[in-house]
């Protein structure tokens, strides 16, 4: 059977009665919210196991009501990915679902940004982003606690939030695409004047955290090594944004991906303390590398290298999953979901 079937099979499988799915690996990922959109997606975006992905798209809708999403008791672990997600699901035209189910999920997903609507300006280093929050993330009063950990942006979440707007036809002269792109552009290694050997074009995850800045500092200890991930969705977040693709910035970013494509390793500068979790997030890589060279229009040679790699690494039963724990790949519903939506990318014309 093709790699892509039996995967999609495979996925399908692991889908519960009620039509949503849950992790056997980790607890953050039994709420239903952190896997069924993206399981739905991948399945949606692959065009396998049809039946399954309305399932998943009708549990979703039926969070919703009034306009509003209806979660129940249950608080998602990582709510903006989770609206996002379901956003971009609902959006396919395979859902099967009533608009305005999309266009709850969609509220839900604007409700979370970084903004002035939340007390945020333009000088705050998190503006216009998204992130981690469970709740909704306003700005604390000077002085004051905020009771979630994960208040600030980061650009992985900021670049799902991108496309699922996209995916819903929001036009790049829309406000939260505008104050997206300022969040975007900070995040990467770049300065036009004056430019430093650091300027390299690439991005970083967060701002001001070296644990969660996968590839750690660099040299000077003034900036953050661009890695493989970060870039491809710094690329497409400035496509999602309207950025030109010729433009100073997009070029940039597309020449550090061009000359580090590895479809074999997570590339990047790592310090070698930071070298073990390298490859921990693979998965992630060949799904975020292969949407940014179809968002930005590039066949240059990728696509069979990485197909091939993708098949290499299809387990017996059509699952993938990651030897490496560090962002959760080894649970196979989540490493299985980018293989797809990889694999997907590289059988695109």
């Amino acid at each position: 059977m093709d790699p892509l079937a039996r995967g999609a099979r495979w996925l399908a499988s692991r889908q519960g009665d009620d039509g949503a799915w849950v992790s056997d690996v980790y607890g953050a990922f039994k709420d239903g919210f952190s896997l069924t959109p993206f399981a739905t997606v991948a399945l949606l975006e692959s065009g396998g196991e049809r039946e399954s992905a309305r399932r998943g798209a009708a549990w979703l809708a039926s969070k919703t009501a009034g306009g509003r999403v209806v979660p129940g008791k249950i608080t998602p672990s990582y709510p903006a990915y989770t609206a996002a997600l379901a956003t971009r699901a609902l959006s396919h035209v395979d859902a099967g679902q009533p608009i305005a189910a999309r266009d709850a999920w969609l509220a839900d997903l604007r409700s979370r940004q970084l903004t002035e609507a939340l007390g945020w300006d333009l000088g705050d280093a998190h503006y216009g982003g998204w992130g981690y929050s469970t709740v909704i993330p306003k700005k604390p009063s000077p002085g004051t606690d905020h009771p979630d950990a994960f208040l600030e942006s980061n650009l992985s979440t900021t670049a799902f939030a991108l496309d699922a707007l996209v995916a819903a036809g929001v036009p790049t002269s829309d406000r939260s695409l505008l104050a997206a792109s300022l969040y975007v552009r900070q995040q990467q290694n770049f300065r036009e004047r004056d430019p430093s050997p650091e300027d390299d074009g690439g991005f970083y995850f967060i701002a001001d955290d070296e644990v969660r800045n996968k590839a750690g500092r660099t040299e000077s200890g003034n900036r953050f090594h661009s890695y493989g991930t970060m870039t491809a969705d710094g690329l497409r977040s400035l496509l999602r944004c309207g950025s030109p693709p010729d433009g100073a910035r997009a070029s940039a970013a597309r020449r550090w991906l061009r000359e580090h494509f590895d479809p074999a390793h997570h590339p990047g500068t790592y310090r070698a303390e930071r070298e073990e979790v390298r490859d921990s997030a693979w998965f992630y890589w060949a799904a975020a590398y292969s949407s940014a060279m179809l968002a930005d229009g590039d066949a240059s040679g990728w696509r069979a290298p990485l197909r091939v790699e993708l098949e290499r690494r299809q387990r017996p039963d059509g699952s993938w999953a990651n030897a490496l724990m560090a962002v959760r790949e080894d649970d196979p519903v989540v490493a299985t979901c980018f293989a797809l939506l990889a694999l997907t990318a590289c059988r695109t014309p």
